[in-house]
């Protein structure tokens, strides 16, 4: 494992069930998702949200975004539009 450097981003790859679709979350930037076939953005607008993390829902319909402020943010495929943010969780999980 190579250690982080402090102040470096941090970046996630996570790809869709079916292989359709990754994408990639940067800490400190916006999160984006791409067609795995083509490499084109699926929506031409970004998801502006600085997350850490994100998973595709079963029916990869939805991608469920953690952010460095501990919020978690559902995001509408293929429109990439924010359903909803959730308060943020302070706590250790």
């Amino acid at each position: 494992m190579t250690p982080m450097l402090s102040g470096a981003p941090n970046h996630h790859v996570e790809f869709s069930h079916d292989g359709r679709w990754f994408v990639i979350v940067t800490s400190g930037s916006a999160t984006t998702v791409y067609e795995t076939e083509t490499g084109q953005l699926v929506s031409p607008r970004r998801m502006m949200t600085s997350g850490v993390h994100a998973h595709f829902s079963p029916d990869d319909r939805l991608l469920i975004v953690t952010t460095e402020h501990g919020d978690i943010e559902f995001w509408s495929l293929p429109e990439c539009r924010r359903l909803k943010k959730t308060l943020r969780h302070k706590d250790v999980v």
